[in-house]
């Protein structure tokens, strides 16, 4: 019985380092996810900051369009040069996009990983309480074994004095 408890004992321990290990692993991702979540806000500012940028481009232009009447030559170089920052603009709004769309991803897997946590810690507790119940068995078991072994003890000295007076009687008998 009690090598059953310690048997139970030491799955238990085992169970519960197990879920030590996991919330370390945890520990470490979390650090993962808090970088994943300030490049998701670096990129949310340089998409404001694109989109801004986007903007007042638009603004210059549709000014520079008004204000200016001049060739169809320096007009067509305006556009051409209008095209091209446009381009990089529109580039850089993709690339912040893409950014953006990344970290959405991560912060699912994240979500994903969060529900393993949670399935961890609930295994974690769930051995806390087997290993609770397991150390008041061995307790009891101990706690039960100290009383056979006193109740042998007492039986032993008993069963050694009728020994003892039975030698007695014997030697009488003898004499």
């Amino acid at each position: 019985e009690m090598s059953s408890h310690v048997d139970n004992l030491s799955l238990n321990v085992q169970m519960a380092l197990a879920s030590v290990d996991a919330l370390e692993a945890e520990r470490e991702h979390s650090a993962t996810t808090l970088q994943t979540l300030e490049t998701l806000e670096a990129s949310h500012a340089a998409l404001a900051s694109s989109n801004a940028a986007l903007e007042a481009a638009h603004v210059a232009a549709l000014s520079r369009e008004r204000e200016q009447e001049s060739t169809a030559a320096e007009q067509e170089q305006q556009m051409e040069a209008l095209r091209c920052e446009m381009s990089s603009h529109v580039d850089n709004l993709s690339l912040n996009v893409q950014m953006a769309l990344a970290s959405v991803d991560a912060l699912e897997a994240e979500r994903e990983h969060s529900a393993t946590t949670l399935q961890t810690l609930e295994t974690l507790e769930a051995s806390h309480a087997a290993l609770a119940s397991s150390n008041a068995a061995l307790e009891a078991a101990h706690v039960a074994a100290l009383s056979r072994e006193r109740e042998q003890e007492s039986t032993a000295a008993e069963q050694e004095q009728q020994m003892e007076a039975l030698r007695c009687e014997m030697s009488s008998h003898v004499d």
